[in-house]
Parts: C-alpha cells; sequence; structure tokens
C-alpha cells in the first residue's frame, strides 16, 4: 500500500510517498512488507508544464509480470518532452488500463496521484479505478480508469493511500502555510517527511506505510528535486529505479566508489538526492545528477515541531 501527500502551491508543488510493496495476509489480519523499497513517483514535463506523479494501491499485477512503478520508468524513458501536452501525459497514464483491466487484483485500487503546474497554475489529477480529486470515492471498485481534474486558485494539500484520515485537518492546514510563506523548499519537505513518519508509526498503519519516505519538489522554474528521509538504516543499496543505469556509469568510471566498514565490509550505496530537469536533446529525456557523497546516508525521519 501507500500514503501519498501532494500539496500543490502557486509557485511550486510537493509530494511525499512512502516506500512500502506489501501484502495483506488474511490469516494475521495485518499488512506484511515483502521489499524494502519499492520506489513510487516519477517527474514527466512538456513546454509549459511540469508533474510530479506517484501511485497509490497494486503495485504489482497478479501474474507478477507488471510492476506499477516499473511502468512509469518506461513511459518516462518514451515520453516526447518536447511536444507532449499534460493532457498527452494524462493519457498515458490512463494507458494503464491496457494491462490493469485484465491483470489488476480484483476489487483492488490503482489511483495515479499528479501535482502539477500548468502555464503557471497549480493543477491536480488523479488517474483511478475509485478516487476522484474533488469528490468521494466510487462506491465499488472497477477495473476501468478514470481521470479527474482541477485547476487551483489557492493551494491545497491532497492526500491518498492507507492512513490518509490521520493526516489531520491541522496538518493540511499547516502544510499549505508553509508552502504559502517559506522560501526554503527543506521546510516543507521535512514537515511532510514528519506527518509520513507519524502515519507509519500508528498502529493501523504498521507494515502498510514505511516511516522513510521519498519528498519531491518542482518549483516554477520546473526542475525536479527528490530527497529520500529515514533510508540510512538500509540493510541494502538504496537506488531509485531510475538512476540504476547512471549509477552504474558513475561506479565503472571510478567518478563513484563503494565505501567500506572498519571490517572491510562493503557498506550499503544510498542516493542522497537526485535533481531531473528537462533534457533539450532531440530524444527530450530526463537528466539524473547525484551528489557525490552518494555513499553517505540521508536525513532521518523529521519529528513534527510547531
Amino acid at each position: 500500500m501507500t500514503l501519498n501527500i501532494a500539496v500543490a502551491g502557486e509557485h511550486s508543488i510537493f509530494q511525499s510517498s512512502d516506500f512500502c510493496f506489501a501484502e495483506w495476509d488474511a490469516s494475521s489480519r495485518s499488512w506484511v512488507p515483502v521489499r524494502e523499497f519499492g520506489f513510487k513517483q516519477e517527474v514527466f514535463a512538456g513546454p509549459g508544464w511540469t508533474a510530479i506523479v506517484g501511485f497509490c494501491g497494486v503495485a504489482t499485477t497478479s501474474d507478477g509480470r507488471i510492476e506499477t512503478g516499473r511502468w512509469l520508468v518506461e513511459q518516462r524513458e518514451a515520453f516526447a518532452y518536447e511536444t507532449a501536452t499534460y493532457q498527452d501525459f494524462i493519457r498515458v497514464l490512463l494507458s494503464a488500463h491496457s494491462w490493469w483491466g485484465r491483470l489488476g487484483a480484483p476489487r483492488s485500487e490503482l489511483t495515479f496521484v499528479v501535482t502539477a503546474l500548468v502555464d503557471g497554475h497549480p493543477t491536480v489529477s488523479m488517474v483511478s479505478n475509485v478516487a476522484r480529486v474533488d469528490g468521494p470515492d466510487l462506491p465499488a471498485r472497477g477495473p476501468i480508469l478514470v481521470a479527474s481534474t482541477t485547476r487551483l486558485s489557492q493551494t491545497r494539500v491532497f492526500v491518498r493511500g492507507i492512513g490518509a484520515h490521520l493526516v489531520r485537518r491541522n496538518d493540511r492546514r499547516a502544510l499549505a502555510r508553509l508552502a504559502d510563506r517559506s522560501n526554503d523548499p527543506e521546510v516543507v519537505r521535512k514537515r511532510l517527511a514528519a506527518i509520513n513518519g507519524r502515519v507509519a508509526r500508528s498502529n493501523e498503519c504498521r507494515g502498510a506505510v514505511t516511516e522513510a519516505c521519498m519528498v519531491a519538489h518542482v518549483p516554477a522554474s520546473g526542475s525536479a528535486t527528490f530527497v529520500p528521509y529515514g533510508t540510512a538504516n538500509s540493510e541494502g543499496d538504496f537506488i531509485p529505479t531510475d538512476a540504476q543505469a547512471v549509477l552504474d556509469l558513475a561506479l565503472a568510471s571510478g567518478e563513484i566508489s563503494r565505501q567500506f566498514d572498519a571490517s572491510g565490509k562493503p557498506m550499503p550505496l544510498r542516493v542522497v538526492q537526485s535533481s531531473r530537469v528537462v533534457s533539450p536533446g532531440p530524444t527530450g529525456s530526463l537528466s539524473i545528477t547525484f551528489p557525490r557523497d552518494v555513499g553517505g546516508t540521508s536525513d532521518p525521519v523529521p519529528t513534527e515541531g510547531p
């Protein structure tokens, strides 16, 4: 499952997503994690718009052939950034119906949450078989994905996924105020990470939401920054899916080297921040850059302040 929190403001947008890939165990009536890190966010862009997209619900089809996160990476790699409109992007998400309708788990949810700046206007869309941006959920979860979009006149917060009801009204108001008033995006990112951590520690979300999360931010300039929180204690490498090829090249060239602890044991490689911008090249692909301390640790999950 997933907790997704989106903040859409006039000058910038944010979106947080935890990393949990879990299965419901009927015998214990609890969520059982099946993967330490599942990556659930991507950034898409075109002339006049930039969007962060995350997803909630089923992460892998019933036959195990398609992973929603990997599918998003594939769509991003093939996307026509130089010409595509925002509606073209929404149609890409709707095309997930080609496999979701056949292979998605019966009566399960798949919701793409999109936070965007479109021609300078904060915009939120949901492509889902159950959720709507401004309105109640559908009474039944079906196999059809439907898009709903709203263009905002003021900063708003949207929450989707397990534990969404634990993101209180005061949390949403505080996030909206921070997005409006703070010139430092790190302040908003840390508040999002703190709220995610609190929900993850609740009894009803234990095993279904990770305390660690990724927070994405896109300012009016259109360049996206992704910052992980709480991954320092991970046992293995922390490398987002779409970053692995770039990291492999950096390791092969010697630009980045794996570190070792005092006993000579290899230390995990952990991306501590990545930035993504639209490339001016003919392929319209995204370029990804990493800080040189990729072998270091991410920020811990922040505690909530005033």
